[in-house]
This record gives C-alpha cells, structure tokens and sequence, in this order.
C-alpha cells in the first residue's frame, strides 16, 4: 500500500497532513491548547456548591482537562490513523466519530502497490495466535487444605478465562500494539448479566498524559474518551443528554453523537484520593470513590518506551521500508511503460499515413521514402528487482522475521521429513523477540489478575458460575462459584502460564502435533493420514488416555474423603504406583484427614488383589495351554519333561532308599 495514496488520497478532512514532515511522513504540526479551569478538581467534589451545580463544573473540568491533553498529544492519535489506515487499507470508523460517509468506510484507500506493513503484521500476529496459554495458580506450603483450596480455584481461573475469551481479546490488543504501540485491555463485571466481561478498548480511545510517565514511572490518571450515540448513552445511563459542545480542533463530532470521557484516579499512599467517573455534556453518568490500588486496564506495549507511556509501533518500523518500496515500485512500473510501449521513428521524407497505423496483426502498410524504425529504450528493470527484493527481505530482518515465516516455504536445504528440525528453525527467530513474547506473557498474566481483582469487588460476583473440564476430559466437568475464592489468600499461591489444551490450538499447530506423534510412533500411519486434513485430536486423545485419566478420576475421588473402588477394567498397571505416590505425597502433608489416606490403602489393596488374582488366572491358564501341548505318556519313554533314557530311569527307579 503506498504510504502517499492513503494519508492523501483518503483521509479526507479532520485528518492528517500528506504534506507534513517529508521523509517520514508523519504528521507534526503544534496544535493550540484548550483551556481548563485549573480551580475544579473533577475529583474532588465541593460541599460549598449545590450538588447539581459541583456535579455539572467536575463534569465539564474532566471533559475539558481531557481535550487539552489530547490537543497537546494530538500527534500520536493521528500518527494512530496513518498507521492503522496503512494495515487496514480502509477509512477507520473508530476515527471518524460519525462524520464517515455511509460507504466510505468500504473503499479501498490504494490498490497500486504491495503492503509491507501488512505482510509483516499479519505474520507476528500467527505467531502470537499460534501460541496460546491459560493461567494457572501454584500452591506454596505444605498444607493439603492449601492446595485443595487452591487447586479449586485454579479450576475457576482456568473457565473463567475460556468463558470470557480473553485470550480473543488479548490477540487483539498485539495487533493494536503492532499498530499503534499499544494495546489495551478492560475487564469488568456485568452486574445485570452476572458475568465477566473482557474485551479490548480501541487504542485511540486511551488518553494518559505523557508527562506523568516523564521516568518511566506509572500514571496515576488513566482516562478512556470514547465517542458514541447520543441515544445509547441515554439507554444505558438512564439519563437525558443536554447539547455536545466543542471537544478539539482537530476533529469533528457527527451529529448524534457525543463524547464520553471516563476516568481513573488511583488513590495514593494512605488510600484516600482515587476517583472514578464518567462524564457526558456536562453531566456526571458515574460520580464515586475509587479505593482499589489497581484499574481494571491492561497495557502492552510493543517496545519499552525510552520515557512517558507511548512507545513505538510496529507500524513505525516498518514504514521507511515500506516508503522506498512504494517508491521502486513506481519506478518499475514506469519503466515498464517505456519498454513496453515502443515508439516509431518516421523520417520527414516518408510517404506514411498514420491513421493506417493500429495494433491488428498482419496489417499491410506502404511507405515510400525512407523506411520507419522502431525505437527502443532500454531499461535496466534487473537491478529495479533486484532492489525491491533486497528492501523486503531488510524489512524482515530488522522486524526479526525470517521470509519462510511469511511466505510458508521452507529453504531447499530444509529436510521435510524432520518435524523437529523444522520447529528448531521456525523457533530460532523466537529469539529476537523473547523480549516481546515475554511482554505477552506477562500482559495476559495481568489480564487474568485483573479478572479475579474485579470480581471480587462487584455486587453478585458470587453467584457467578465457573465451569471446568478437569484433566483434559470433557465428560467429567467442575463447576465451581466464585465465593469458593474468597476465602483464598494471596499468600497460598503464586501465578504462571501454562499451555491450552488441544481444542484450542490453531489448526496449523494440531496438524504439526500430528506429524510429530507419527514420526515417534504414538499414532499410526493410517490414523495420521486420516487426521491430516481435519484432525480431531481430542477424539483421539481421548481415547488413548481414558484409562489414565479414569486413574486421575479416582484420585480426586480419594482426595475429597470418598471412595469408588477399582474394578478388574481398571488400569492398575498405571494406576497402582500412581496411586501409591500420591499416598506418599499426602502422607508428607500437614492437614490431612485420616480418612483421605485410609481410602488411599483401601484402595491399593482391593487393586493388589484384582491384580494378583489376575496373575494367577494368568499362570493357571499358561501351565493348562502347556499341559495341551504336551505329548502323552509311555511306558517306554521318560516322564514328559525329563531327558533321561528309559534303562537310566528303570535303574534309577530300582535303586533303595538313601
């Protein structure tokens, strides 16, 4: 896509400048600052004023304080657009704020060249789908009680998570952190619905004023300005809106529309101070005290910023590269106009009409005088190709990225018959983004933090269900309540991210595990071939591993107090020594009820007989198969399994006693 095609050619009015900053192509232009009243604390409500009166002054104090930090940050907004608008190849709703023409968002910005910016952001962005992972809790200590407990929750974490589909949302803030440098995520609760909720806010809509992150550290005042319907703010809030004023310069509100600004104020060290509002024309929809030491906000960003809170992109990187391509792609295709398109000499002597001249095969044409050459321009279009692939694969390279991870083509030298040779190469290039897959990690890590911390401080977050399918089966499940959470404290465990199950692996991932089982001999060729199109490994799983998992079964029973006993299907050759390490383990523990590990022993000795009458039918049943087997008795020969001769046995058999 050509940077100058969808910053001028598309971006219409309210939008960026094409002709901004030259090289880099990015807008700079200083922007008026919009006034506040410094006097009005949005946060701090006066009891001097009528209520309606302070209500109306913080409402407008947050709404103007939050246009002049926009107005004076407006680069890194529009710098959003550009960067967005060259991923997206379209008009962008979100920035439009209602002034989009009905079909405008539908149009194509460019369609004269290739898109780096794209190329490479789709590519990062399989990467991180490619690789999901679900949060866990470990217990610390050595209490049974402790583990029990927190193993529950683990369960609770672990549904909750697949019930809200955070890891969706948590793929969607990397794709805006690609765009825009950072990428955010909101967790909340639902008290109408009972429900979590986790879902991404658009990166535009954050506004935090850069100078609070000046050294790096935190803001205290994070701020979401979204602009929405005048009637779905009215619906929701129960509210009758008064006229939408002027927000910033820079942008034009539609009509119908209105600006909602919801803030955060974090409290301070003695807990007083936090604040937590939304205001809308004037008016206060949400006016209350915060006193959690966190928001409900999770932040990735792309890089480490150097200082303040804005980073850089994705897009940023990538966009001088995507420039000089752009750039030899006009240069190509304008020399292929002049090569291809040949030109005709024609001496002033020569007798030619012209309009006889068209482009029909075998057309006969006369001429009298001197005769009319071609002419041929020639153009050095090798070196031209040559460039263009050198710029994309520096792209690549600097973005970390090696040109099989975007194109699917392995290098000749590459053997197809080693799955693990082939992750080894796929995954070297892992390496130069262990910083930011670390980040990842560490940002979905927080987003499941968040989810319990939410949930804890809504009305009704007890009565929320969690389901879950213990042990990877689907035909046992859990369910368990949120208020078997708390009474968990903080210091029983600590927090990790561990891999998903098979269903919710991407389709390029299961069928890389199936070719791994068949090279070590764990599926067979036949199934292998019959799954390689669509692979259903939970049915496969499953069944290989309905034994251990009814063993798994079992054990869960016993730690809950009660019983079942083994049957002769059971398998007790996975079974037992399981069984019997977990009595140890639990022998090892404090707290542990009498009855749990008495269960245990009843258990192994039920199991120990099914086993050893199982051996001895097994050796009844060999020695009456051999008994067959054998030949019969004479008198002229030995007894069935003696080697002596008939004289030795007779002289043998005379022979007194002793």
């Amino acid at each position: 896509m050509s940077a100058q095609g969808a910053a001028g050619g598309s971006l219409g009015s309210g939008g960026m400048n094409p002709d901004g900053p030259g090289a880099t192509g990015y807008p700079g232009a200083d922007r008026p600052s919009v006034r506040i009243n410094p006097t009005t604390a949005w946060w701090c409500p006066d009891g001097s004023k009528p209520e309606e009166v302070d209500a109306m002054d913080r409402a407008t104090a947050l709404v103007s304080e939050t246009a002049a930090i926009e107005m004076r940050q407006s680069t890194w907004h529009e710098t959003n657009l550009w960067n967005a608008s060259l991923f997206a190849n379209r008009q962008l709703v979100g920035f439009r704020w209602g002034t989009i023409e009905a079909h405008g968002e539908l149009v194509p910005n460019d369609c004269r060249t290739e898109s780096l910016v794209e190329e490479i952001g789709e590519a990062l962005l399989a990467k991180a789908s490619s690789s999901p992972l679900t949060p866990s809790l470990v217990p610390h200590g050595n209490s049974y009680k402790v583990e029990k407990a927190v193993r529950r929750a683990d369960y609770f974490l672990k549904g909750c998570w697949r019930h809200v589909q955070a890891e969706e949302a948590c793929v969607q803030a990397f794709l805006d952190s690609y765009l825009a440098g950072l990428g955010c995520v909101r967790v909340g609760w639902d008290p109408v619905t009972k429900s979590a909720l986790a879902e991404t806010v658009f990166f535009d809509n954050v506004i935090i004023d850069n100078r609070e992150c000046s050294n790096r550290s935190a803001p205290r005042h994070y701020r979401i300005r979204q602009v929405m319907l005048r009637s779905s703010v009215e619906t929701r809030y129960g509210v009758d809106l008064g006229k939408q004023g002027k927000y910033v310069d820079y942008r034009q509100i539609g009509d119908g529309w209105v600006v909602v600004v919801e803030a955060f104020r974090l409290p301070d060290a003695d807990g007083g101070g936090g604040y937590h509002a939304v205001a809308c024309c004037g008016q206060m929809l949400v006016d209350e005290e915060w006193t959690h030491p966190w928001v409900p906000l999770a932040f990735l960003q792309w890089r480490d910023p150097v200082s303040g809170f804005f980073p850089r992109s994705g897009v940023e990187l990538v966009l001088p590269y995507q420039i000089r391509l752009n750039a030899l792609n006009d240069a190509i295709e304008e020399s292929q106009d002049i090569a291809c398109r040949p030109r005709i000499l024609l001496h002033a002597g020569s007798n030619i009409d012209v309009n006889q001249w068209d482009n029909e095969a075998g057309r006969i044409l006369g001429y009298s005088g001197v005769k009319p050459e071609p002419m041929e321009w020639p153009t050095n279009l090798k070196e031209l190709y040559e460039e263009r692939e050198r710029v994309r694969a520096m792209a690549h390279a600097y973005m970390g990225l090696s040109m099989t991870t975007t194109t699917g083509e392995l290098p000749p030298q590459v053997r197809l018959d080693s799955s693990a040779g082939v992750r080894e190469m796929r995954n070297m290039e892992d390496l130069r983004h262990i910083r930011m897959w670390t980040k990842y990690e560490r940002f979905r890590l927080e987003v499941a933090q968040l989810l319990i911390s939410v949930m804890a401080s809504g009305d009704g977050s007890d009565s929320y269900m969690s389901t879950y399918h213990p042990s990877g089966g689907r035909a046992h499940s859990d369910t368990i309540p949120f208020k078997a959470l708390r009474t968990l404290d903080k210091n029983w465990y600590s927090w990790s991210m561990e891999c998903v199950p098979l269903h919710e692996m991407a389709p390029a991932a299961r069928r890389e595990l199936v070719r791994d089982w068949t090279s070590r001999g764990l599926m067979d060729i036949n199934e292998a071939r019959r799954a390689e199109s669509n692979p259903n490994l939970e049915r496969i799983e499953d069944l290989e591993t309905a034994s251990q998992d009814d063993i798994l079964r079992h054990m869960q029973i016993l730690e809950e107090g009660d019983y079942e006993a083994p049957t002769q299907l059971t398998n007790l050759t996975y079974g037992i020594p399981k069984v019997t390490e977990n009595y140890h383990r639990l022998k090892g523990m404090d707290e542990v009820d009498e009855d749990v590990l008495d269960n245990h022993l009843r258990w192994l000795g039920v199991a120990a007989g099914i086993q050893q009458a199982a051996v001895q039918a097994q050796q009844m049943q060999q020695a009456q198969m051999q008994a067959a087997a054998a030949p019969p008795f004479s008198p002229g020969q030995g007894a069935p399994g003696s080697n002596a001769t008939p004289s030795l046995l007779r002289q043998t058999q005379a022979m007194p006693a002793g």
